[in-house]
């Protein structure tokens, strides 16, 4: 059986999964049901903790009954948020609504990468996978960038909640798409034999004994959980600085446009550079770049915040190769929502603090917190990597 085909699937399936015009005008959306920047960050809470709840489980019945139908499943999920969220007008319901939303993520976080990597292993391009995986990432982000360039326009002539049916379209196509997967199942690549149990001690015991690879994982996240409270609140920036909603898809399709380029760029710098050295320069470019944007509160301003989800971009393909091409293969989804379930705790710690500054003092004063916390991590790492001698080159 032809298992390299699940990868045109899969570029399908992101493809549709990011169409989504929504995004461009969320914030706002948010806004005009009432919901305040405190409320938006509880919100996020609440998506972490679903994440947290069923990251870990999702993982293990990933690796034990197959990918594909947490993948179907995450699509129906991701989806049905869409179609309620058009009827969502208290804090409960958008929280209700974000919590079945991140049960769908928790879903797919590991089986997605997982499917990938063994596809492409059963077809003896394993190696391709860093350039795969930043090619879809630069799928998502061209597909975020047409409904950028559409949201804005279309949310000025036809309001808010049109697009949010319009994304519902686009998720039911991601759904249709995730029927046709086909599950890796030869002796090499079978469905765990190991119990739920043992598939998550496995996944546990690889960070354990791979302390190189949680440190890693740790810088990664950090950047990861910051950079999810610029994509939050950006719209607000701009609101703060008086631009037109008009204009938000024209910022919108930037941001994708150096996130395509930073995911595109990522398997190439791996070439030339260690791991360890990306992370550290990628991670000072992101403080720096959200610090310059809260301080020059002008369209120069909004170039910070470009360059700083551009330089992100680079990081998740990269980590995710590092990851897969060491992971053990029976609990390899496991191991990617170890993970996420690190994010989504970083996320929720970081957004306590955010929430409180931007609703104390200002969403401006928010950013700045961010950006200077992501500075004095990126100098703490920096010792972290090289007072202390890292084994391994990473090039995997």
């Amino acid at each position: 059986m032809n298992y390299y085909k699940n990868k045109w699937l899969l570029y399908a399936i992101i493809f549709f999964h990011n169409l989504i015009p929504a995004y461009v005008i969320e914030r706002l959306f948010y806004q005009e049901r009432g919901m305040t920047v405190q409320m938006v960050v509880y919100c996020e809470i609440v998506y972490a903790i679903a994440i947290i709840l069923f990251e870990i489980p999702s993982g293990a019945l990933a690796d034990k009954i197959g990918r594909k139908k947490l993948i179907v499943i995450s699509s129906i999920l991701h989806g049905f948020q869409f179609f309620a969220l058009v009827y969502a007008h208290t804090f409960r319901d958008f929280a209700i609504v974000t919590f079945i939303c991140g049960i769908g993520t928790a879903f797919s976080s590991g089986a997605f990468n997982a499917l990938l990597f063994d596809s492409l292993k059963m077809s003896n391009r394993e190696s391709e996978f860093e350039a795969v995986c930043g090619n879809m990432n630069a799928l998502d982000f061209t597909a975020g960038l047409l409904a950028a360039l559409s949201g804005g326009f279309l949310a000025f002539h036809f309001g808010f909640t049109f697009n949010y049916w319009l994304s519902f379209i686009s998720s039911i196509l991601a759904v249709a798409f995730s029927l046709f997967l086909q599950e890796p199942s030869t002796h090499y690549f079978s469905k765990s034999k190991l119990t739920f149990q043992q598939i998550i001690t496995t996944a546990f015991s690889f960070f354990k004994t791979n302390i190189n690879a949680l440190k890693i994982c740790i810088n990664a996240t950090i950047i990861s959980a910051c950079i999810v409270y610029i994509d939050e609140f950006w719209q607000l920036y701009l609101e703060h600085i008086s631009f037109s909603v008009m204009f938000f898809g024209i910022v919108s399709s930037i941001i994708c446009g150096g996130r395509i380029l930073g995911s595109l760029l990522s398997a190439r710098l791996l070439k030339h550079f260690k791991l360890t050295t990306i992370l550290i320069f990628v991670s000072f470019l992101c403080g720096f770049g959200i610090v310059m944007a809260s301080i020059v509160q002008s369209v120069i301003g909004v170039l910070g915040f470009i360059l700083a989800i551009s330089m992100a971009a680079l990081i998740d393909p990269l980590v995710m190769g590092y990851l897969h091409h060491h992971a053990d293969p029976e609990a390899r989804a496991t191991i990617e929502s170890i993970m996420s379930l690190i994010e989504r705790i970083i996320t929720i710690i970081l957004g306590l603090f955010f929430g409180f500054v931007a609703t104390k003092f200002s969403i401006i004063t928010g950013f700045w917190f961010i950006g200077t916390f992501v500075i004095i991590l990126t100098i703490i790492f920096y010792f972290i990597f090289h007072l202390r001698k890292f084994t391994g080159n990473f090039k995997t």
